[in-house]
């Protein structure tokens, strides 16, 4: 009964799925069918999601939680003959990250993020390398792409593996592309670019892997949910034995499943896959809703604190650098090339404590939250013995809020909360 108490204090939330009569009938015409566990809605899910992502293999699974461990797993990182298996992680994400590189044996390195976009900030990563690193997690924060040929460069240059972890960002797009299916420049291992016969440069697939979520938390929901997509046909087969307890159907000399490998219950049901399959076809209209939206934050927070010192082709550490004590409210920054897919819409107070800010809000009914964790700041991190200081992470966890946004929103509830926002900030 508390939380329930505290759930009805809130007038306006932080979020809400977005269904409607299309997805009921889908998962009602599923429950009538009586196949409700993992079977042809899962496969036709996985083919709809690859052709939208542009990608060769989607493999559906329970959580992005659970994509991540088997994309490790099938990537041979931290496992037996790989002691000492090192992974660069974002400081300011969600702490499974860090926590399943541990669960499978490696060791996760802290990389710091970018102010404003609050992606891993790639001089960050470069500076996190050692003999011992396999891999890259790079996080889409909120929707907005994180620089993949940044990324891709110091890769490239060291051998290592790219993990997108774009749980967020399902239908946003890097230079045109969506992300998961995106190409980007490639790069020689000294760092210079990849050229073909006449001099242009090459492209390539951004990451080996990519994970996306369907939580209730997303644009694109399937109550729990996630997936793992890879051009990599043999990697393909793997996770999806690993999602099914490591077996492989055979129907001779009689249909049953074969069991090849150690491996997990970690399938999507088609009562999910249904319900993403119908979300699907108006995943993009979705996308320009939510777009829409933030762009009336957008507006009616310039008129509260304009940035009117924002120059045309400064990066995010450059505006921030400019306003960070200048302007109480610091508005997300959109760069050409990266469309933002606003699974999120979050701010930055500069001259206020973020976490008083929040609570205050949430006393006037107003559903917000903190952007990320500080991941290095959680217990487990000390417990593990791989604290590392990031002070972009720490002023991001600090500062940072979410504010409400979903397609339902109306243009007065987010006068609303601007306005509740105005007297909170005594602007």
């Amino acid at each position: 009964m508390v939380g329930w108490k505290k759930m009805s204090q809130i007038k306006i939330p932080l979020h809400c799925p977005f269904v409607e009569k299309d997805e009921v009938l889908a998962v009602q015409k599923v429950l009538e069918s009586g196949n409700l566990a993992s079977g042809e809605e899962v496969e036709a899910f996985e083919r709809q999601l690859a052709e939208y992502i542009g990608c060769k293999h989607v493999v559906c699974v329970s959580s992005a939680t659970t994509a991540l461990h088997i994309a490790l797993l099938v990537a041979r990182i931290g496992q037996a003959g790989a002691i000492g298996d090192e992974v660069i992680v974002p400081a300011f994400s969600f702490p499974s990250v860090a926590q399943t590189v541990h669960i499978i044996g490696a060791k996760a390195v802290f990389a710091d993020c970018e102010v404003n976009t609050y992606n891993i900030r790639p001089q960050d990563v470069e500076e996190a390398v050692t003999d011992k690193t396999k891999a890259i997690i790079a996080t889409s924060a909120f929707g907005y792409p994180y620089d993949l040929e940044a990324i891709r460069r110091i890769a490239d240059k060291q051998k290592l593996i790219v993990i997108g972890d774009n749980a967020g960002a399902l239908g946003a797009k890097y230079w045109g592309k969506k992300i998961g299916g995106a190409d980007c420049d490639l790069y020689e291992a000294d760092g210079k670019p990849k050229l073909d016969k006449e001099g242009h440069q090459l492209r390539g697939r951004a990451e080996e892997m990519t994970i996306f979520s369907f939580h209730a938390t997303k644009t694109l929901t399937t109550g729990e949910g996630g997936c793992v997509c890879t051009e990599n046909s043999e990697w393909a087969t793997q996770l999806r034995m690993l999602r099914d307890h490591g077996s492989v159907y055979r129907s001779d000399p009689e249909p049953k499943k074969r069991f090849h490998a150690l491996g997990f219950n970690y399938r999507m049901t088609d009562l999910q896959a249904t319900l993403g399959r119908t979300q699907l076809k108006k995943l993009d209209q979705m996308i320009l809703q939510r777009r829409q939206l933030a762009s009336n934050y957008s507006e009616m927070l310039d008129e509260l604190n304009p940035l009117t010192g924002v120059k045309p082709g400064m990066t995010p550490e450059q505006v921030m650098k400019t306003h960070q004590k200048t302007y109480n409210i610091i508005i997300p920054y959109e760069m050409d090339g990266f469309y933002h897919s606003f699974q999120r819409y979050v701010i930055y107070v500069s001259n206020q404590d973020g976490i008083l800010v929040r609570n205050e809000l949430r006393k006037r009914g107003i559903g917000v939250s903190f952007g990320y964790y500080e991941v290095p700041d959680e217990p487990f991190v000390e417990q593990l013995g791989i604290y590392k200081r990031c002070p972009n992470a720490r002023n991001a966890y600090r500062h940072t809020i979410a504010l409400p946004l979903y397609h339902t929103m109306t243009v007065e509830q987010q006068e609303e909360v601007v306005n509740v926002l105005r007297e909170v900030l005594k602007l």
